[in-house]
């Protein structure tokens, strides 16, 4: 069972209705574990998602053939940036996966400097004409 909690001056209460549920059905002296996690930005991880849509709408042509979907586009441009994971297919081949960018698999800070790598990316393999500044206010005013 999974419930969220928040810590307030008077002690760790349920964060919401539905988590007051979960955690009403904790008995009185039982012992739970709790993981903390750091927190992301929701509106920070739509400004993500808007990034990697508007980069799909501007994309060159050419690329076309390349990424079929946004999610193909957003896991090469995460993996360009270095955010994957590395292994040997059976045919000794190395292999680059983009990792995970869930809430839990990875922090604000950490976020934010991907966000801020994937621009770089997209201007330099992408869209290299793009203007940093105007793909930021473009990316403002998507949000």
């Amino acid at each position: 069972m999974k419930f969220d909690l928040v810590k307030t001056n008077i002690g760790i209460i349920p964060a919401t209705d539905l988590d007051k549920e979960k955690f009403d059905k904790v008995g009185i002296g039982e012992i739970f574990s709790c993981k903390t996690l750091d927190q992301r930005n929701a509106g920070f991880h739509r400004k993500f998602f808007a990034l990697i849509h508007i980069a799909w709408d501007n994309m060159p042509h050419k690329y076309m053939s390349h990424f079929h979907t946004e999610y193909t586009l957003r896991r090469e441009v995460i993996k360009r940036e270095g955010w994957y994971e590395y292994y040997k297919d059976l045919r000794g081949n190395d292999q680059y996966i983009a990792k995970s960018i869930a809430f839990d698999k990875m922090g604000q800070e950490e976020f934010e400097q991907l966000y801020n790598r994937v621009i770089d990316v997209i201007i330099k393999w992408l869209i290299p004409d793009l203007d940093k500044d105007l793909l930021e206010n473009e990316i403002m005013s998507f949000i």
